[in-house]
């Protein structure tokens, strides 16, 4: 074998081995894929404003929206191995979305399959009923 030849050989066994590693992580880790759109006070949400999912009080996934609303959020399955990486432990799992913060409705479960969902995000105004009646009191 000539040194040419050799190198040829070496190059391709190194592509084999990372393209067999990159594979194997495609294959073993799940990720639960949610697609959709997004609505604040009854408007598509608009670009660039900050999604996150999470689990209890632990976030999963980050994204931001683009045009008209719509989003992609990737949530990982938990791995043991990988501690320090939130994730899905069962299908089980409440996920909550919120958009800059505020949580969006309907919460969902992960699935084996991608999901597609429109979400929205309705704020109230919240006011205390003492702070209420001292308005209310300013004009009588």
């Amino acid at each position: 074998m000539t040194k040419k030849a050799l190198m040829r050989f070496t190059l391709l066994c190194l592509f084999v081995v990372l393209l067999l590693s990159s594979a194997q992580g495609l294959i073993y880790s799940n990720v639960f894929v949610v697609t959709g759109t997004i609505q604040f006070q009854g408007r598509p949400a608009a670009k660039d404003l900050d999604l996150a999912a999470y689990i209890n009080d632990a976030r999963v996934a980050k994204a931001k929206t683009t045009e008209e609303g719509k989003f992609e959020l990737r949530i990982p399955e938990y791995d043991p191995d990988n501690p320090n990486v939130n994730g899905f432990h069962s299908f089980d799992d409440v996920i909550l979305v919120k958009l800059e913060g505020k949580e969006a409705k309907p919460t969902f479960n992960p699935k084996p399959e991608k999901l597609k969902i429109d979400l929205s995000v309705e704020t109230t105004l919240d006011v205390k009923l003492s702070t209420w009646g001292k308005i209310k009191a300013l004009f009588k």
